[in-house]
C-alpha cells in the first residue's frame, strides 16, 4: 500500500436512507451535497451534569471553601478536587451545585462518569468511561487498549487550549482509577467523589476535601424547604429530633421527606413513635445510632409504605447487575407492561428509591438505584425470597435486549447472517425500529448497559444468550469502532460459543473477533484469530468458511505489511472461491490482489484485477463494493498515466457512492479523486476536493478528518 493509502480502513456499509445531490462543475472535479443524518452530527459541547438538587441547603461554607482553593490555583495543568464522605452525605449534589456555577469558565464542556465505585457488580470499567468520554468530544476509530484511550484522551483535550473542560468522577473507588482519566493540557478542572479519603491523590495536587453531615439547623432548614416553613415551626422540637435520627443525612433526611409529603396532615411527631414493617407495631429492623443504621431505617420506612406490586419492582431491579434501567427494560424483567412499569419506576422515584439519570430520545426516562437503595432492596428480597432468582432476572434482561439487538440489525445491516436461537422469556412488549436514527441512537444508548449484561450473562453461564447477543450487535460493533469493547466482547461470546458446543456461532464469531483485531491494528492476533478460524472450518468441512478464513489471513498479512504472504494466500482463495462458484468473493479478493499490484507498482494488473471485480460485483448486484472497485481502478489508471480514465472513473464512484449515501466512501472516494487530480497537477480541484473529503469525514471520523487536512496542508 502506497504511503498515501495507509491508515485508511475499508469499512462495510449498511442499507443507505439518506438522500443526496451530485453537481457536475468539469471533468476533474464535483460538488457532493450529503444530507445530514442524526447521528452523523458532530458531538456537541458536552453539559451533562446532573440537575441541580432545588433544595440544596447548609453547604455555604464547603462551596466558598472549594471556591478560594479554586481562586488560588495556577492556570496550567490540571485542578484536582477529592470530595469524601460517607455513602448519601449529599457528595455528588454539592459537586453539581458548585460545578453548575462554574460552567462559563469551561467552553470545551461538562463531563460526567459514574464510577460505580461500590456497586455489587464492581466498579465501572476505565476503557469504558474513556470510551464514553471521548465519545462526547469526537468521533470516528478509538484504539483498543486502555492505555491508548487514555493517550487519546490526554491528545484530545490538549489539543483545545483554548476549550478546557470540567469533569465530574462520581463515586470513584480508587486514586489510580481517577490518574487514567485525566485529561491532558491546561486549565481543566476535575472533580472526584469517593466514599474514602483517596488520599493518595495529594501527591497530584488534589485539594482533599471532606464532607460532614448536615448539622441541626441546616438539616431543619432543609426540612422547612421541602415540607414549608409552616410545618417545621408549628412543631420545632419534632424536627430537631427527625434532624437527629437521620443524622443529618441528606439522603435519610430526603427519604424522610418523601414519607411526610404523602402525609401533609400528618403531624411530624407521629413519624418519631411510629414504626415501619410488615406486621403491624413491628419493631425496625435497624438502629438509627449509625449513619449506616440511619439510612437503612430511613429506607425500611420508605419500603414498608410502598404498594406491594411497586415492592416487588423495587426488590427485582436490585438483582438486575447492570447500572441502569429504563420503562421498557423494567418491564421485561418484571413481566409488565410499559405502563404498568413506567407506573411503578415513577412511585419508586418519587420515593428517592431511584435516581433520575437522563430525558433519552429513544429510552425515555432512564433510572438508576443509589448504591445505598440496591444493597437494601437486595437485602428486602433475600429476606422475603418470593421474587424468582437473580439468574432469571438476568435472563429476562438478555433475551430483551437480544431482540433490541436483532431489530436493529434488520435495519442497519439486513445482509448480516443471521443465527436464531428460541428466546426463554419473549417479552411481551419487543422493540421494533422503522428508522436507522432510532436503531442507532437506542445502540449508542445501551451500550453501556450491552456490555454489563453480556459481562454479567457470561459470568452466570447463560452461554447461548451471551455469543447470540454479540453476534447480533454487529452494527454496534462497526458503527461505534469502540475496539477495546469491540474486541472484549468478542473474547466473552468466543468461550461462550465454544462452551455451548456451538460450531458455527463459534467460528463465525472468531471470524468478526479476528476483524476488531485487524482494524484496531493487531495483526498478529488477527493473524492467529483468522488461523483458528481456518483449521475449525477444514475440520467441519465448511469449505466456504475455510476460504473466507484465508481471506482474511491474507489482508491481515497485508495490513502488516506482508505483501508476499498476503498474495499468496489471496491467490489460495480466490482458487477456493472459484471451486465454489462464489462470484462476490471472488470480487473482494481481487479487488485487495489489486491494492497489492499497486503496492508493488503493477498498475496495469491492478487494472486487470479491479476491471474483473467490478464486473463480478455488478453481476451479483453489490453496488456498495462495485462502486469501490472502480474507485480503485481510477486510482490504477492514474499511476498508470491514464489520467482522463482515473479522473472519470473517479467521478462516476463518487456519483455511486452519492447516489447509494454511503458517507464513509463518500468521502474516501473523493479523497482518491483529490489525489488523481494532485498527482496531475490540477492543484485548485484538487484542493476543492480534500476539503469535500474533509467536512465528509468531520462529523465521524476525526482521524480522518485529519489526515485531510494533512494532505490540504501539503498542497502547494
Amino acid at each position: 500500500m502506497s504511503p498515501d493509502q495507509r491508515g485508511v480502513a475499508n469499512a462495510i456499509e449498511g442499507q443507505a436512507t439518506v438522500s443526496t445531490s451530485v453537481q457536475a462543475r468539469d471533468i476533474s472535479t464535483l460538488h457532493v451535497h450529503p444530507a445530514p443524518t442524526a447521528t452523523d452530527a458532530t458531538p456537541p459541547v458536552p453539559y451533562q451534569l446532573p440537575p441541580v438538587p432545588v433544595a440544596f441547603t447548609g453547604r455555604n461554607a464547603d462551596v466558598e471553601d472549594l471556591s478560594q482553593w479554586l481562586r488560588e490555583q495556577p492556570s496550567h495543568g490540571v485542578r484536582l478536587a477529592s470530595l469524601s464522605g460517607a455513602g448519601g452525605v449529599g457528595k455528588t449534589a454539592l459537586a453539581t451545585w458548585w460545578l453548575h456555577r462554574l460552567r462559563h469558565q469551561f467552553p470545551g464542556g461538562q463531563l460526567f462518569a459514574d464510577l460505580r465505585g461500590h456497586a455489587a457488580d464492581g466498579p465501572a470499567r476505565t476503557d469504558e468511561v474513556l470510551v464514553r468520554l471521548l465519545r462526547s468530544c469526537r468521533t470516528g476509530p478509538l484504539p483498543a487498549t486502555t492505555e491508548e484511550l487514555s493517550a487519546w484522551w490526554r491528545s484530545v483535550t490538549a489539543a483545545r487550549p483554548d476549550k478546557p473542560v470540567c469533569l465530574l468522577l462520581d463515586n470513584a473507588a480508587s486514586a489510580e482509577q481517577i490518574r487514567t482519566l485525566l485529561p491532558g493540557g491546561d486549565g481543566h478542572l476535575v472533580v472526584v467523589t469517593s466514599r474514602e479519603l483517596l488520599a493518595d491523590l495529594a501527591r497530584d495536587g488534589a485539594r482533599l476535601h471532606q464532607l460532614r453531615p448536615l448539622d441541626p439547623a441546616a438539616a431543619s432548614e432543609y426540612l422547612a424547604r421541602c415540607l414549608g416553613s409552616g410545618r417545621i415551626t408549628r412543631e420545632p422540637d419534632a424536627a430537631r429530633q427527625i434532624a437527629a435520627t437521620t443524622l443529618g443525612l441528606p439522603l435519610a433526611l430526603g427519604l424522610v421527606v418523601t414519607e411526610l409529603a404523602a402525609h401533609p396532615g400528618r403531624p411530624l411527631a407521629d413519624l418519631l413513635t411510629s414504626s415501619a414493617g410488615p406486621d403491624a407495631g413491628a419493631a425496625p429492623r435497624h438502629r438509627a445510632d449509625s449513619l449506616e443504621g440511619a439510612m437503612a431505617h430511613g429506607l425500611d420506612r420508605v419500603y414498608w409504605h410502598l404498594p406491594r406490586d411497586v415492592a416487588r419492582v423495587y426488590r427485582r431491579l436490585a438483582l438486575l447487575p447492570l447500572p441502569e434501567t429504563d420503562t421498557a427494560l423494567t418491564a421485561a424483567i418484571c413481566n409488565l407492561t410499559a405502563e404498568e412499569a413506567h407506573q411503578a419506576l415513577r412511585a419508586l422515584s418519587a420515593a428517592r428509591l431511584l435516581e433520575d439519570v437522563a430525558d433519552h430520545p429513544v429510552r425515555g426516562r432512564v433510572h438508576r438505584l443509589h448504591d445505598a437503595s440496591r444493597a437494601h432492596a437486595r437485602a428486602q428480597a433475600r429476606h422475603e425470597d418470593t421474587d424468582g432468582t437473580a439468574e432469571e432476572v438476568l435472563h429476562r434482561a438478555l433475551d430483551w435486549f437480544q431482540t433490541g439487538a436483532t431489530a436493529a440489525e434488520e435495519v442497519l445491516t439486513p445482509a448480516h447472517r443471521r443465527l436464531d436461537r428460541p428466546l426463554a422469556y419473549p417479552p411481551a412488549q419487543p422493540i421494533t425500529f422503522t428508522q436507522r436514527t432510532e436503531a442507532l441512537a437506542w445502540l449508542d444508548g445501551q451500550q453501556t448497559q450491552l456490555m454489563a449484561a453480556i459481562r454479567a450473562g457470561h459470568a452466570a453461564g447463560l452461554y447461548p444468550c451471551v455469543w447470540m447477543l454479540v453476534w447480533a450487535l454487529w452494527p454496534l460493533w462497526h458503527h461505534s469502532q469502540a475496539y477495546s469493547l469491540w474486541l472484549e466482547a468478542h473474547r466473552l461470546a468466543v468461550d461462550a460459543a465454544h462452551r455451548d458446543r456451538a460450531g458455527l456461532p463459534h467460528r463465525a464469531l472468531l471470524n468478526t473477533y479476528g476483524v476488531g483485531l485487524r482494524s484496531a491494528g493487531q495483526h498478529d492476533a488477527a493473524i492467529e484469530a483468522f488461523t483458528r478460524v481456518r483449521d475449525m472450518a477444514t475440520a467441519a468441512a465448511d469449505a466456504a468458511g475455510q476460504a473466507q478464513a484465508v481471506h482474511e489471513l491474507g489482508v491481515a498479512h497485508h495490513g502488516a505489511g506482508r505483501r508476499r504472504q498476503a498474495h499468496d494466500l489471496l491467490l489460495t482463495a480466490r482458487q477456493q472461491r472459484v471451486e465454489l462458484d462464489d462470484l462476490r468473493g471472488q470480487a473482494l479478493t481481487d479487488i485487495v490482489l489489486g491494492e497489492i499490484s499497486l503496492d508493488d507498482s503493477q498498475p496495469d494488473q491492478a487494472i486487470t484485477r479491479f476491471t474483473t471485480a467490478r464486473a463480478l460485483l455488478l453481476q451479483v448486484d453489490d453496488p456498495h463494493n462495485a462502486a469501490r472497485a472502480l474507485a480503485w481502478l481510477g486510482r490504477a489508471h492514474a499511476l498508470s498515466s491514464d489520467t482522463q480514465v482515473a479522473l472519470d472513473h473517479g467521478r462516476t464512484a463518487v456519483e455511486e457512492f452519492t447516489q447509494a449515501g454511503s458517507r464513509r466512501w463518500i468521502a474516501r472516494s473523493l479523497e482518491m479523486l483529490g489525489q488523481t487530480n494532485h498527482e496531475a497537477g490540477h492543484v485548485p480541484a484538487a484542493r476543492d476536493l480534500f476539503t469535500q473529503s474533509l467536512n465528509t469525514y468531520e462529523p465521524f471520523s476525526s482521524r480522518d478528518a485529519d489526515r485531510l487536512r494533512g494532505r490540504l496542508r501539503d498542497l502547494p
